[in-house]
């Protein structure tokens, strides 16, 4: 997924940085520091909103555009047409040009505007559009694999810490989002705000929104990882018998020890894709919580140490490959290979408006 929302974060931090310098002039009079302290609350939540309404939005259609043949089922058609009559008039106006224009053109033609529709982006509606992508998704699927996000748990640890409460919600998440959803819409259509919130405060909520989208960028991924491996039966799930070299970072190199035994996989490696199965607690859990992470093979050693380029049927090699991904020696891995699936997908279209005046 190619949508990057850091350099946004960061010119929020900048602004918030900049109000708080100014609040600090000892050349203001108190009316203009109340005045500069609203401002950078108000300032603060309103971008923060806007950058989780915008990237979120993006990273799931994204997804959608770029794993089309993969996710565009019949499961995924029948709760793309059927959630339709649960929407406002132009979500409907939108769903009926897309049909006439697939029928006209003899393609399948899914609009953004009806896939990301919501009136405020909070945990219900994320949910919400995340199922029309994944209609198969469990909610609690999505809860857990936030709770196993410790950057994001800790943002939300920091916010409480700080004093801020959030909403009541039965998820830590769901309620700190619903608090920057509501305060967002009291500045929007109020023009006033429910909270103030200091220079700390408005730090941590940024940091938050910040860890929700890197943390909904990594289920997206993993999900679309797991989906896959469900859907083609040509996969193999290799032993992984000892973690020989820790990545330091992760664009350092990892080398485990594999175990071909009666191996049925491609013996090309070029043939496949690859990816970590790790299990999200310690060896010593009884957890069967498995999330995905993808590898790239760099180079393929035998039992002599010797460099080669296939896989045997049955022995032994080593693996040396880069992974998005802190490896560690507590954990449980396992490499799952699956076979390249090629596939036409130009007769399914995703596009971001539906413009009637074309074609």
């Amino acid at each position: 997924m190619t949508v990057s929302f850091e350099y946004q974060i960061q010119e929020i931090i900048h602004n918030n940085d900049f109000f708080e310098e100014l609040t600090t002039n000892p050349k203001n009079n108190d009316e203009l520091i109340s005045f500069l302290r609203e401002k950078a609350t108000t300032t603060a939540i309103i971008d923060a909103y806007t950058v989780w309404e915008t990237n979120a939005k993006d990273l799931i259609f994204q997804c959608l555009k770029e794993n089309r043949f993969q996710l565009v089922t019949d499961d995924f058609i029948r709760k793309y047409a059927t959630d339709i009559f649960s929407e406002n008039g132009m979500i409907k106006e939108a769903f009926s040009n897309s049909i006439q224009k697939s029928l006209r053109l003899n393609k399948t033609y899914i609009s953004k505007e009806v896939i990301c529709s919501s009136n405020n982006l909070n945990y219900k509606s994320l949910l919400k559009i995340l199922n029309r992508v994944f209609p198969t998704l469990k909610h609690e699927t999505f809860d857990n694999f936030l709770r196993s996000c410790k950057d994001l748990i800790n943002s939300t640890d920091s916010l409480t810490n700080l004093g801020i409460a959030k909403q009541e919600a039965p998820f830590v998440v769901d309620g700190f989002l619903q608090l920057i959803v509501s305060e967002r819409n009291s500045i929007s259509h109020s023009h006033s705000f429910e909270h103030f919130f200091n220079y700390d405060q408005r730090v941590a909520l940024i940091n938050f929104i910040n860890q929700l989208l890197l943390s909904l960028k990594d289920f997206l991924s993993n999900q679309l990882i797991n989906d896959k491996i469900e859907q083609n039966i040509q996969h193999s799930e290799l032993e992984i018998t000892q973690i020989i070299k820790c990545n330091s970072t992760t664009e350092d190199n990892a080398i485990i020890t594999l175990n071909f035994k009666n191996y049925a996989g491609n013996s090309n490696p070029q043939n496949s894709v690859f990816y970590l199965k790790i299990n999200d607690g310690e060896k010593t859990d009884k957890k069967q919580s498995f999330f995905y992470k993808a590898i790239k093979i760099k180079e393929i050693r035998n039992i002599n140490r010797n460099k080669c380029r296939v896989f045997p049927k049955n022995g032994k090699r080593s693996l040396s490959f880069t992974c998005n991904h802190m490896i560690k020696t507590n954990k449980i891995y396992h490499l799952i290979e699956v076979s390249q699936m090629t596939c036409d997908s130009s007769s399914i279209v995703i596009e971001e408006m539906l413009d009637n005046t074309k074609n």
